[in-house]
């Protein structure tokens, strides 16, 4: 279990073992395909990308693929990251 912060003030945290991710809070809204604060979300696939100004990696969540298209949501670029032993449900 990892505990994320981003640039942007936004902290998730990431269940990689059960697919699953959930905001807990941040400055900005979440995504419509995140949901609600809280709420743990399941995805296909994460990954760690770097945009060609960036210092550090953000986090592209792959929902989904509809029709061979992926459904996605990238995240501001990541400056904390914790591991986590216990997590609620």
């Amino acid at each position: 279990m990892k505990r994320l912060e981003t640039m942007t003030s936004s902290i998730y945290e990431l269940d990689e073992e059960g697919k699953r991710i959930r905001r807990l809070s941040g400055y900005f809204s979440p995504t419509p395909r995140q949901g609600e604060d809280g709420i743990w979300t399941n995805y296909e696939e994460i990954k760690f990308v770097r945009g060609p100004f960036d210092r550090t990696d953000s986090l592209l969540i792959i929902w989904r693929y509809e029709d061979g298209i992926a459904k996605t949501t990238l995240t501001s670029p990541i400056v904390k990251i914790k591991e986590q032993s216990n997590v609620e449900c």
